[in-house]
């Protein structure tokens, strides 16, 4: 692993990629013009991004491209291949991805690309690291919400490169597990399209929805993330990367807060941590050059915090509209060689690096001449001009006959072929497109119910419907005797991890995993922290069932894991119905009716206007301005805030769902009561297995399944 500390900076275009160079940024990340999570960015042509390069390496700084939304089958076959091919060869020095479908795409055909695990992918804890190291990340990106104790425990344990966030906005839900503006409005976040409905007002509404007295408007925004009082922490916990939140941002904006923070870097690594302290003026700079109602850095020491709420404003502030103008000068970087000049032979100029690369040029033939001689002189003046060009020829050796005459324009012609030379961008292996493959796995078709509690529990036994019964978290982690009262009983069981998994909670989740692993049909898993933490615990692949958030967009993605031994898929939410009908589904479940979860977050909305009770499983609501009701689970065991659709999603009528082919159709019980679950079973039952035309007594969303995203 590299050494130091670099300061990521974001670049909404080229002015602010190259002045963000010259405010001191070690390295840029931007988007190109597809795949990147800031759709609304004005984003980099090819040519702009070849330049942008140009200016980054001329200064030996590294530049990153964002690939890190979830990609369709469509676009993955018909433009990422010849898209990354030509940033590979244009020398793009790393990749930060979401999608494992596509990591697994540009590992294959871009073997020596340095990738990135973007924060999307929700690194929760020291097993999602692994899992992705060891499957060719370089580096990853760690969810917001982690501490600093967290960080590191993955530093020391994986030994990967770390990459943070030290300053910018914050997203209130857990990274990569955000479905609100998709939902809302049609507008994904995993598309790069967040509508950013945190940033609204909502009124909290009690279990009844009767709205609690003075209740704080802006209860999803927070404040923005400083680190630069935490700086010395944050190299002592193994950060490597700190990473500047802004592709949005203004010039201004993006020059003013890489100025600060390299001031501070410097002072760090220079100095060390014991007298780290940061000035006044600086803290004053950083206000000015824009926030969110103020600073917080309560993330790196608490899984939550009331400070960490803007609940009165959520609207961007900057006071100074005036970019910082640095200064990043063209670093030239020396080439060795010899010039030889002998009567009757070529001229020859042999040049090489420090890293082994040699030219050799040789052109016309040298001339006797007792009248104008060639002196070294002529010669070393010509060959030291380097104009535009990042090296220059700085120790060179002259090998010259005496009376030999050398025609200028041909040392510069040598001159230039040599400089040329070493400006190419490395030969780096590209292997050739081949196309995926179908999955070779026959699955049985099965009926998926999820329940949440032992009532509707109850009910889904009555209807005897199910294939198999997924118990939700908190009732096999919590609820010991009664789980042991129903594995007594002849029915499949399936436990499902939580989404998010922090350190605080895999003590409990591996104990209890060893405990069923032998009595339970198989594990739901939602993450890359789930992923590994199973394998670590020798649960067989096919019992790993992959759930929600565990995303398989493509079928590269369902390529990539199955070459893993994983065969038990989750068909999007966000996929419309003729997008699904492009994948291969013969491995995935099908989501037909339930309240989806939009976000999860370490953030308490109960906390917000309550003192801390640890009231599990408290149910709130949030009113938006269209009189819509979302409700909010408070799961205190796990210290997460989850907020659902205000109705449930509901598709088990649409007569296309078996042409599908799925081998799980899934229903999931979250709310409902014992008499709410047995009748939407019934129905389920009339109209899916029996085929009777009936119509659905209740209020609910297709989802995505007509419409789909952009």
């Amino acid at each position: 692993m590299k050494k130091g500390m670099e300061l990521l900076a974001p670049a909404g275009d080229l002015k602010i990629f190259k002045s963000a160079i010259d405010a001191g940024a070690d390295a840029i990340y931007f988007g190109g013009d597809l795949f990147g999570a800031r759709a609304s960015a004005k984003n980099f042509s090819l040519d702009e991004a070849k330049e942008a390069l140009e200016y980054a390496h001329n200064r030996n700084k590294r530049a990153y491209l964002t690939v890190n939304t979830l990609l369709k089958n469509q676009e993955i076959e018909k433009d990422l291949y010849e898209y990354m091919k030509a940033y590979y060869k244009a020398g793009i020095d790393g990749v930060i991805i979401q999608d494992f479908g596509v990591f697994h795409f540009l590992k294959k055909f871009f073997p020596e690309l340095e990738l990135h695990a973007s924060t999307q992918m929700n690194l929760s804890s020291k097993y999602g690291a692994k899992f992705l190291k060891d499957n060719g990340a370089s580096r990853i990106v760690t969810a917001r919400e982690l501490s600093l104790k967290e960080i590191k425990e993955i530093h020391d344990e994986v030994g990967i490169e770390i990459e943070a966030f030290v300053h910018g906005a914050l997203c209130v839900c857990y990274s990569g597990n955000c479905l609100m503006s998709s939902f809302i409005g049609g507008r994904s976040g995993n598309r790069g399209r967040c509508a950013q409905p945190c940033r609204l007002p909502y009124e909290l509404c009690d279990s009844n929805k009767e709205v609690i007295a003075d209740t704080k408007n802006y209860l999803l925004s927070p404040k923005d993330l400083w680190g630069i009082h935490d700086l010395n922490r944050m190299y002592e916990a193994g950060v490597y990367s700190l990473k500047i939140e802004g592709r949005l941002k203004n010039e201004a904006y993006v020059t003013n807060v890489v100025s600060v923070y390299r001031k501070y870097v410097d002072l760090l690594l220079d100095e060390g941590s014991k007298n780290y302290k940061v000035d006044k003026t600086d803290i004053q700079r950083l206000l000015d050059a824009g926030n969110r109602g103020g600073f917080t850095n309560r993330y790196f020491d608490y899984h939550n915090h009331k400070d960490m709420m803007d609940y009165e404003n959520s609207s961007f502030v900057q006071k100074n509209k005036k970019p910082f103008h640095g200064n990043s000068p063209s670093l030239k970087k020396e080439l060795y060689g010899e010039f030889i000049a002998r009567v009757g032979s070529p001229i020859t100029l042999n040049v090489w690096d420090n890293e082994g690369n040699v030219c050799e040029l040789k052109e016309g033939i040298v001339e006797e001449s007792k009248k104008n001689p060639t002196n070294k002189d002529q010669v070393e003046q010509k060959l030291s001009l380097a104009g535009d060009s990042s090296f220059k020829l700085s120790h060179i050796t002259y090998d010259i006959d005496t009376g030999a005459f050398v025609p200028m324009k041909f040392v510069k012609k040598l001159r230039r072929e040599a400089l040329s030379y070493f400006e190419q961008p490395d030969a780096k292996e590209v292997n050739n497109y081949e196309e995926v493959l179908p999955l070779q796995n026959n699955c049985n078709k099965h009926i998926v119910i999820g329940v949440s509690d032992k009532t509707q529990f109850q009910a889904v036994m009555e209807s005897r419907i199910a294939s198999h019964i997924v118990l939700k978290d908190h009732l096999w982690l919590k609820d010991y005797n009664w789980v042991e009262e129903i594995l007594s009983l002849d029915y499949d069981l399936c436990f499902s991890l939580p989404v998010v998994i922090r350190q605080i909670n895999i003590p409990l989740i591996k104990e209890k995993v060893l405990k069923y692993k032998d009595k339970v049909r198989g594990f739901y898993v939602s993450s890359y922290d789930g992923l590994e933490l199973l394998n670590e615990l020798n649960i067989p692949k096919d019992k790993v069932f992959f759930d929600q958030r565990l995303y398989t967009f493509s079928n590269r993605s369902q390529e990539a894991f199955f070459s893993l031994g994983y065969k038990n898929f989750y068909a999007p939410l966000e996929l419309n119905e003729k997008e699904l009908s492009h994948r291969y589904n013969k491995t995935s479940e099908l989501f037909v009716y339930g309240n989806v979860p939009l976000m999860y977050m370490a953030n308490c909305v109960f906390q917000s206007v309550y003192p801390c009770k640890s009231n599990p499983e408290t149910l709130l609501y949030l009113k938006d301005r269209k009189n819509a009701y979302f409700p909010v689970l408070n799961q205190c065991f796990q210290c997460t805030n989850i907020i659902f659709n205000s109705v449930p999603v509901c598709i088990f009528d649409e007569d296309c769902i078996k042409d599908l082919d799925m081998a799980r159709i899934r229903l999931d019980f979250t709310f409902e009561d014992g008499n709410k679950t047995r009748e939407i079973l019934a129905l389920f039952q009339s109209i899916y297995i029996d085929g009777l035309n009936k119509s659905i007594p209740m209020e609910y969303t297709r989802g995505h399944f007509r419409r789909g995203v952009s």
